[in-house]
C-alpha cells in the first residue's frame, strides 16, 4: 500500500485568503505571458474570473500585485509589481517545503 500525503496551502491577510495555488498559476502566467487575457486563456479560465481574482487579491493585500500597462504600440498588458513577485515566491517557497516535507512523511509512512 502506498500512503500519500496531501495538504492545501494557502497565504491569509487578517483572515482573508489572498493566494492559494490557483492565483499563484494566474501570477505565473501574468508573469510569462505579459497580459491578463493570454495568462487567463492558458490556464483555461475567463478573463472575468481571472480579472476578479487580480482585483479581490490587489484588495486584501493591500500593496498592488499587478499593473496595467496602457495600450502603445505594442497593446498594453500586465506585469507583476515588486510586491507581486515578492509575494509570489513566498508562496513558492512555502509550496516547495511543504512538498518536501510530504515528500519525506510519506517515505516513512509507505517504507518507499
Amino acid at each position: 500500500m502506498t500512503v500519500k500525503v496531501g495538504y492545501k496551502l494557502w497565504l491569509e491577510v487578517e483572515g482573508k485568503s489572498i493566494m492559494g495555488p490557483g492565483r499563484a498559476k494566474l501570477l505565473r502566467a501574468i508573469e510569462k505571458y505579459g497580459s491578463l487575457s493570454a495568462a487567463a486563456r492558458q490556464i483555461q479560465i475567463s478573463y472575468r474570473h481571472a480579472y476578479m481574482l487580480v482585483e479581490n487579491l490587489n484588495e486584501r493585500y493591500g500593496k498592488p500585485i499587478v499593473e496595467s500597462r496602457i495600450g502603445g504600440s505594442d497593446g498594453g498588458g500586465m506585469k507583476l509589481t515588486f510586491s507581486g513577485k515578492e509575494l509570489l515566491l513566498m508562496f513558492e517557497k512555502f509550496e516547495s517545503l511543504l512538498q518536501t516535507e510530504a515528500s519525506k512523511i510519506e517515505k516513512l509512512l509507505g517504507g518507499n
